[in-house]
């Protein structure tokens, strides 16, 4: 359990996810990192009271882009999605590294 970090709890930790998990590698270089993100990640944008939806995959791509090669190669990171239609799982496995139903 101390080696397991939860993220998605407030709308705050979903939306600075993407930050927290490029520090995070940042500061455990020698370390490999196994995540599962779900796809839809629903936060309420608490000034105007409105839903929005964010993508998994699309966190997990950026991350993936933001870090350098040496960090980037010691991440394993899988989308979870009810949604697997074959058009679906592509995209998932486009942005990660595979697809978790």
């Amino acid at each position: 359990p101390e080696q397991c970090t939860v993220l998605g709890d407030s709308a705050d930790e979903i939306k600075g996810f993407e930050d927290f998990v490029v520090e995070f590698m940042s500061n455990h270089k020698n370390d490999y990192i196994f995540m599962v993100v779900d796809e839809n990640l629903d936060v309420v944008d608490e000034s105007s009271g409105t839903d929005e939806c964010i993508s998994g995959s699309v966190c997990v791509e950026n991350i993936r882009r933001r870090l350098p090669y040496e960090l980037e190669r010691r991440l394993f990171a899988l989308v979870r999605s009810a949604n697997d239609s074959t058009s679906d799982i592509a995209i998932y496995n486009d942005c990660a590294h595979g697809f978790l139903p």
